[in-house]
């Protein structure tokens, strides 16, 4: 994975920010206070770079 020139990297974040203004479907996020199982999330995290196509 290499990184971007800034004006790239600007560029595609230019074009992914007009999509944003679509996020307000997060209320569901109130079930968020289960979060004290915290110290299943390094596996998560794992399990979820498993699961992306590298």
């Amino acid at each position: 994975m290499r990184f971007l020139p800034k004006r790239e990297r600007d560029a595609r974040t230019t074009k992914i920010l007009p999509y944003l203004p679509q996020l307000p479907q997060l209320p569901q996020l109130p079930q968020l206070p289960q979060l004290p199982q915290l110290p299943q999330l390094p596996q998560l995290i794992f399990s979820t770079k498993l699961a992306v196509p590298s």
